[in-house]
């Protein structure tokens, strides 16, 4: 989701997390000057001031400044291509009238199609941050099936 402060366009960054029952969680956000080292930075520190101490797989669109960010915050955590990504461009091979059956919901997708005609209303960072937060609490999020755990692990 996009912001406009006087004028300039900010992004708002986001971390969305999964329990091990499959429960998705919001478990940050802010806004961001732009998607750079420090933002991500800024967001992972706050992560880590609120008590999470490892993460062991991340999904994410491959943005250097936050693979940065990742390698030095959580160095342990996998990582992976985001799916979203790697769809783009099979959707790319798919009639336009025909990509809606198969394309997934995604969160900052929805945050967007809300907030869309909305943008003059953010005059501020808080304003913007309010809208943001209000849209994700009201999504009702499928749960994500999670594998069984192996003996050991």
């Amino acid at each position: 989701m996009i912001y406009q402060a006087e004028g300039q366009k900010m992004p708002i960054l986001g971390i969305v997390g999964i329990k091990p029952r499959g429960e998705r969680e919001v478990l940050g956000f802010c806004v961001g000057e732009r998607e750079n080292q420090k933002a991500w930075g800024d967001l992972m520190a706050d992560l880590k001031h609120r008590g999470v101490q490892q993460v062991d797989l991340w999904v994410n669109d491959g943005n250097q400044a936050m693979l940065n960010v990742l390698a030095l915050q959580f160095p342990a955590g996998r990582r992976q291509r985001c799916i979203k990504h790697k769809m783009e461009k099979v959707l790319g091979y798919v009639p336009a009238s025909q990509q809606a059956s198969i394309e997934p919901e995604r969160l900052f997708e929805e945050v967007k199609r809300r907030s869309h005609r909305m943008t003059a209303a953010f005059r501020t960072e808080e304003s913007c941050l309010l809208m943001f937060y209000t849209v994700i609490r009201s999504l009702k999020f499928r749960r994500i099936p999670m594998p069984a755990e192996e003996p050991g692990s």
